[in-house]
């Protein structure tokens, strides 16, 4: 069973990339149990509805640039290390 740790964790990572079906379902039994993080998963959404609409509002979806793959794998690599250090 997930911690809330991981389970806020998991909430985060669910708005950058799919979850694995072990890490949905994980997470999803902790939030049939979990209060705190039910309201935790509320507040995500409304935090990214809210930023959504501020992006279309001024238009920077459409201008702006897209990131190259290799240079997203390399934050994303980069921000996996520094989790893992944290721990």
């Amino acid at each position: 069973m997930l911690n809330c740790k991981d389970a806020s964790h998991l909430q985060s990572q669910s708005y950058e990339r799919p979850l694995s079906a072990a890490e949905l379902i994980g997470l999803k039994l902790h939030l049939l149990i979990c209060k705190g993080c039910r309201g935790f998963a509320q507040h995500l959404r409304m935090i990214h509805q809210a930023c959504r609409r501020i992006d279309e509002s001024q238009g920077v979806r459409a201008n702006a640039p897209e990131l190259p793959p290799d240079a997203k794998t390399r934050i994303l690599k980069e921000l996996a290390s520094k989790q893992g250090k944290n721990s």
